[in-house]
Parts: C-alpha cells; sequence; structure tokens
C-alpha cells in the first residue's frame, strides 16, 4: 500500500509579493500538509504513516 503526500514548508511562493506576507507568518503555520488524515500544519503525518503497519 501506499500514500501520497504533499509538503511545503514555505508555505507559498518566496518569489512574488505576498513574500512579506509569507515572512510575517509564525513558521509552523506556513507548512502545508496535504494527505489522508493529515493535520495541514504537521510534518510529522507522512512520518508517521511510514513507521506505522498500515
Amino acid at each position: 500500500m501506499f500514500r501520497v503526500y504533499g509538503v511545503s514548508a514555505q508555505g507559498g511562493d518566496v518569489n512574488s509579493d505576498a513574500r512579506k506576507e509569507l515572512a510575517m507568518k509564525t513558521p509552523s503555520t506556513r507548512i502545508n500538509c496535504i494527505g489522508p488524515e493529515t493535520n495541514p500544519h504537521d510534518l510529522t503525518s507522512p512520518i508517521a504513516w511510514l513507521m506505522s503497519s498500515e
């Protein structure tokens, strides 16, 4: 079985005009993690799944 996750630690395009807005965010809330049974700001979800017996 496999799963697909999308992960961005930047939280957006740092080359755009939104760069200053991204810099103002708390680093832990800039994280985006998309996948099954995933908290959107939790990078450990894919790692926890890899370590599980599923």
